[in-house]
């Protein structure tokens, strides 16, 4: 039998029929890492007994289970356990099919398992869940250091095997960690009550999976669950509270570290520098960046290793978010994944009229964190991490400027990639990227809409293909012209 928080009991292990449930088109990209892979087809029993913590079982953490907010000195991590919302029936809202596949689950598992909302709200403990850890970090705050932060409401389950099949596709790697997001208070919770509202769940859930199937490298979400009690929010930040909707997402990734977490031991001194910063770059070189530091022939300091790999993914990744309109919103130090994921989904937004200046975050006046300047505050934080590496006596100052110095160069060919594929034409060529430029400078001058134009282009090859070679200019650009004329008149 299995532990509860609220008194209840699970029933023992068992298979249970196959239902429907929301469904998201087919995979584009994974994750990776290798070691024995779970049978298929578990149920959420299953999958909890088979989870284990690497996290917590190789790096130095707070082991106390003291959820009470305070500082935490020399460790990763802090044990930590979730906490009833209480005051409703929690309710299965939104199930991911390909993540729940993905983790080896049964088919229908989440909807037809009747404690699949109470495990996955925080309100009954998993098998295998004893490691749960709420993650230490610290991190650079729309350009100032904040000290320590960490995960305020995001408690790390444990890391779950994946099954034979995924494990077999070498992008996909063979472990997952599971979080919760809003189950409750940790040490780093502040003045914070470790809660998450339907709103911005919602919107992570669907904006994750959306940006996976964009090809965007991302976190991802399995499921998302109301937990029937209120939670009191400042919505707009007007001094308005108001009581909204509880709910728990859950999410997964090969890890959630983040540049905060090599931040924040070196800020502390060279003691905590000295007991935690080797420890970390060597768990994620083994465990996340193997072939990178293969690739090296095995004579690359880890720390420099790791920091090319990380400079490399954050590249692409921000050549993703450019590419497709992309505005995170808050690219503090600690919304910033050391393997290159979209983090973090929070006042983000995609662009309707392009505007290079638009940003979806109301508190952000500056503008720091707008479109245009992502490649730019990004390149900012990577230097924040690499100095972070510097000053943990892991690597010189000239071989984290020359790791820093690659990202522009991988930045450019990813986004040229990415617009190749948009235009249907080779934009590396300099011709051709200045009539891209030129396209980007009249979506901005007209505001059309980002998305509807670079469809337009689409329609133009169709009246090209429709009316062969006798089609006049003005006839192959009709629909484009529509759009941005359309975009005028409003």
């Amino acid at each position: 039998m299995l532990a509860a928080r609220g008194g209840a009991l699970a029933p023992p292990l068992g298979r249970r029929r196959v239902g429907s449930r929301f469904s998201l088109g087919t995979p584009k990209q994974g994750f990776r890492r290798a070691v024995t892979p779970r049978p298929e087809q578990q149920t959420l029993e299953e999958m909890g007994a088979g989870m284990g913590s690497t996290f917590v079982d190789e790096l130095p953490g707070d082991l106390s289970n003291n959820g009470a907010a305070r500082e935490v000195r020399g460790a990763v991590y802090s044990t930590v356990r979730c906490t009833p919302a209480g005051g409703g029936e929690p309710k299965l809202v939104m199930v991911s099919s390909q993540v729940e596949a993905l983790l080896g689950l049964a088919p229908g598992e989440l909807e037809d398992n009747p404690l699949a909302a109470e495990y996955l709200s925080g309100n009954v403990m998993l098998p295998g869940e004893s490691k749960a850890y709420a993650q230490n970090y610290g991190g650079h705050q729309f350009g100032e250091w904040a000290g320590q932060l960490g995960d305020g409401r995001a408690i790390t389950l444990g890391e779950v095997l994946l099954p034979a099949a995924a494990a077999a596709a070498a992008a996909e790697g063979t472990r997952l960690e599971l979080q919760l997001k809003g189950a409750g208070t940790t040490p780093f919770s502040r003045r914070g009550d470790g809660r998450a509202v339907l709103r911005s769940s919602l919107r992570e859930f669907v904006a994750s999976e959306a940006m996976y199937h964009l090809g965007v490298p991302t976190t991802r979400c399995l499921s998302l669950i109301t937990t029937g009690a209120g939670v009191l929010r400042d919505v707009y930040n007007a001094n308005a509270m108001r009581m909204e909707a509880g709910a728990v997402v859950s999410r997964v990734a090969p890890s959630f570290i983040r540049f905060g977490t090599f931040q924040l031991p070196p800020a502390r001194g060279d003691a905590e520098a000295a007991a935690l910063s080797a420890p970390l770059v060597d768990y994620v070189i083994r465990h996340h960046m193997t072939q990178d530091l293969k690739g090296n022939g095995g004579e690359c300091p880890p720390a420099l290793a790791m920091l090319r790999s990380t400079v490399a993914a954050t590249a692409a990744m921000v050549a993703g978010w450019q590419a497709v309109g992309f505005t995170h919103g808050v690219l503090n130090t600690d919304n910033m994944s050391i393997l290159g994921l979209t983090l973090d989904y929070g006042p983000f937004g995609w662009m309707e009229q392009f505007d290079p200046q638009y940003t979806p975050n109301l508190s952000d006046g500056g503008r720091r964190y707008c479109y245009i300047r992502q490649p730019e505050m990004a390149a900012w934080n990577l230097t924040q991490l690499a100095e972070a590496l510097v000053r943990a006596r892991l690597l010189s100052a000239k071989e984290a400027e020359a790791a820093c110095g690659a990202y522009n160069g991988a930045l450019r060919a990813e986004y040229y990639r990415r617009l190749s594929d948009k235009f249907g034409i080779q934009c590396e060529d300099d011709e051709v990227g200045d009539f891209c430029r030129g396209f980007l400078q009249r979506l901005a001058s007209s505001r059309a809409d980002f998305t509807l134009s670079h469809r337009a282009l689409g329609q133009c090859a169709s009246v090209a293909a429709a009316l062969g070679p006798s089609a006049s200019d003005d006839e192959l650009l009709r629909p484009l012209e529509e759009t941005m004329l359309g975009a005028g008149a409003g």
